[in-house]
């Protein structure tokens, strides 16, 4: 079979491979948006949800809850990536970034399977993990994972978990950030007094308690929930400048092997008529 022949096959499977590596560029790039509104809207929600909370503390005191008190205990840690790659070295800084504190920590949960995959690869031992299946998180993937970390923390009991996850700073910067879920703190101006002047004391119903529960509850939902859409975010964003990085290479690649194809063609056609040429110059003339 001819060389040329080869390289076009060899042309066809990547012009294949590249609208692959294109229309996944698409769609990473769609998501970013919807992502975007979605983290706008929960930091919308969660802020309206601290002001009715830090109006009901005025009231109640929650330090003596399970999940607002300090206490002595080991310490969790709760790392967030996917199930998922194609991100450049997006997971692979969240698993560094663990490395570099794993000793702080008796107990690692990990969210996503190449977080799994990776951190065992380097010898972390996972406690628990909890699977990723969608690509955009859904409220009650969110609500089960928290679910389980409450019960982490009391069942244990721990007296800390941290979240490590890929914080989206910017389009182009995405950074492993670390902090504190549980115990949860409220900041000193969370509780401040709004302009109103709050008069006598409200009737509550039901209890207090159980209000505050109800509260707290929803409030680390939506807490957790837009770790995991920033995340999601951040994610998204890795791939599409991924793949974008990727189809311009890809494309460079194409014309350069285009241009051999062209040439190796023009050159064995060329052959083939100077071949051509000779044999029919070397017959006897009685035979032409």
């Amino acid at each position: 079979m001819r060389k040329y022949f080869l390289l076009k096959k060899e042309i066809e499977a990547f012009e294949d491979a590249l609208e692959t590596i294109k229309a996944s560029e698409k769609i990473s790039a769609a998501r970013i948006h919807s992502l975007k509104e979605r983290n706008s809207n929960l930091a919308f929600y969660k802020q309206n949800l601290e002001k009715i909370i830090s109006r009901f503390l005025l009231f109640f005191d929650y330090s003596s809850q399970p999940f607002f008190r300090t206490r002595e205990g080991k310490e969790a840690l709760v790392i967030v990536t996917s199930n998922k790659g194609l991100v450049g070295g997006l997971w692979h800084k969240i698993v560094e970034e663990t490395l570099n504190i794993r000793k702080n920590y008796d107990y690692f949960f990990c969210l996503g399977s190449k977080g799994v995959q990776y951190l065992e690869e380097e010898g972390v031992q996972i406690e628990r993990s909890f699977p990723l299946e969608e690509d955009i998180i859904t409220l009650e993937t969110a609500s089960r994972i928290t679910a389980c970390l409450l019960k982490e923390f009391e069942d244990r009991p721990l007296s800390r978990i941290d979240i490590i996850y890929p914080h989206f700073a910017s389009f182009f910067s995405q950074k492993a950030l670390l902090l504190t879920f549980l115990p949860f703190s409220f900041l000193p101006e969370f509780l401040t007094q709004d302009e109103e002047v709050v008069l006598g004391f409200p009737l509550f119903e039901p209890k207090p308690k159980e209000i505050f529960r109800f509260l707290s509850q929803k409030y680390f939902e939506m807490f957790f929930y837009q770790i995991l859409i920033e995340a999601k975010l951040s994610e998204f964003t890795a791939r599409t400048i991924f793949l974008e990085n990727a189809s311009f290479r890809g494309e460079s690649f194409l014309k350069k092997l285009r241009m051999n194809y062209f040439k190796q063609r023009k050159k064995e056609i060329s052959q083939a008529q100077i071949e051509s040429f000779t044999v029919h110059q070397l017959k006897p003339k009685h035979e032409t």
